[in-house]
């Protein structure tokens, strides 16, 4: 199974040619903008991919395990639930967004081009969740290194993943305000 995806690593990092130049930011509030409507307009594919998943994964026998962090904002009391909103709309796109699209993005870059940077990093910006959430965020990670080439700046993808990371708090409040503190 290894074999293969090497083989393909290598043969899409063969044909990318060398890096392009890295494009100027955009403005900040039209890079705000475009990161707020990627944020919308993936939803459709992230719940796509989320419905899928819940399909695939009982004919593996495996099954979806919800995260901790997730239990404890719906069974917490209100600051706790505060706190991982904060986290999750604030926190984790600042420092996600700057570790995974600014930092390894720009080294990567210079090196792999953008093609490949862009699947590296969506790899890696998987990689750091939970097994469950693994497929969703490469694709999140694919389309914020998308956005992060098309706007040149930070904004953008922080800005999208915000807003895909609010579309889960608000699921997480709705299961909150619909007396159902266990997720399940």
């Amino acid at each position: 199974m290894a074999t293969p995806a090497l083989a393909l690593l290598a043969l899409l990092l063969a044909r990318i040619p060398g890096p392009a130049p890295a494009p100027r930011p955009a403005p900040l509030l039209p890079s705000l903008r475009a990161g707020l409507l990627a944020g919308a307009a993936f939803l459709p594919l992230g719940i796509g991919v989320l419905l899928l998943q819940q399909w695939i994964y009982p004919l593996l026998d495996w099954s979806i395990v919800p995260q901790p962090l997730v239990l404890e904002a719906l069974r917490g009391d209100g600051a706790t639930f505060l706190l991982v909103c904060l986290a999750a709309l604030v926190v984790a796109p600042l420092f996600e967004e700057m570790l995974f699209r600014v930092h390894l993005h720009a080294g990567l870059r210079a090196f792999l081009g953008p093609s490949a940077t862009a699947v590296l990093t969506a790899a890696l910006f998987a990689l750091s969740h939970p097994r469950d959430a693994v497929p969703v965020t490469f694709l999140l990670g694919l389309c914020l290194a998308d956005l992060r080439e098309r706007t040149g700046g930070r904004t953008a993808p922080i800005a999208m993943h915000a807003c895909y990371n609010a579309f889960q708090v608000g699921g997480m409040l709705l299961l909150r305000l619909g007396g159902n503190p266990g997720g399940g």
